[in-house]
């Protein structure tokens, strides 16, 4: 390879964006995104055109790092794909990307084991790269909703308050592009707490590497 170091930037990085990838046909875009993944392992590869990325599928909004606010309820995907109606936005090229997304929801009631949900997160599924949304782990001492967002391998917590009358359950948006969103619902299912499982507060020490203080 021309530039070795290249592979090893690429190592580092939580989600790959590959651009230009309309200069070139399909099976070339196939190779290309194959040779990054075979680099990279899991981490995903999303090919854009232009360098666009819909910021709303790798940021948060302002107001949701409120606890009081959005990022504390359920979230749609409508919500997190909503079109920033500025005018110099350019909504032919949104729809077109948009509709390059797929994505599936997972709702539990049951509590949900940190240890196998750390885990899943940090080794998501294919071409899973953003999930939103919050998470009940019923575990003693930690009462609180758990609201996570991720972006490839980049996870973050951040403890909240659950509203009154709010069922307390966990409740995920998960994006990214040909999901097998059975799949997926089969890794979180997997994810919930068995009668087996550990319900100290030694199970919540792989969340508190990602977890916010304050």
């Amino acid at each position: 390879m021309r530039h070795p170091e290249i592979d090893q930037h690429l190592q580092l990085a939580d989600l790959v964006v590959l651009n230009k990838s309309d200069a070139v046909t399909e099976s070339e875009r196939s190779a290309v995104v194959s040779t990054v993944q075979s680099v990279v392992g899991d981490v995903p590869v999303v090919p854009v055109a232009f360098g666009r990325v819909d910021p709303l599928l790798l940021f948060d909004r302002r107001e949701d790092h409120s606890v009081n606010s959005a990022m504390a309820v359920q979230l749609s995907f409508d919500e997190l794909l909503r079109e920033n109606h500025d005018h110099d936005h350019d909504h032919e090229h949104d729809r077109h990307l948009h509709a390059q997304y797929s994505h599936t929801e997972f709702v539990t009631a049951e509590p949900v084991e940190p240890r196998r949900l750390i885990e899943f997160l940090e080794n998501p599924s294919g071409n899973l790269y953003r999930i939103k949304g919050f998470v009940h782990f019923g575990i003693a001492g930690y009462p609180q909703k758990f609201v996570v967002h991720t972006v490839g391998r980049h996870i973050r917590f951040e403890a909240a308050s659950w509203a009154r009358g709010e069922p307390e359950q966990t409740s995920l948006v998960l994006i990214g592009t040909e999901l097998d969103a059975s799949f997926v619902e089969q890794r979180l299912r997997a994810c919930v707490r068995g009668p087996d499982d550990a319900a100290d507060a030694s199970a919540m020490l792989p969340v508190h590497r990602y977890l916010e203080s304050g």
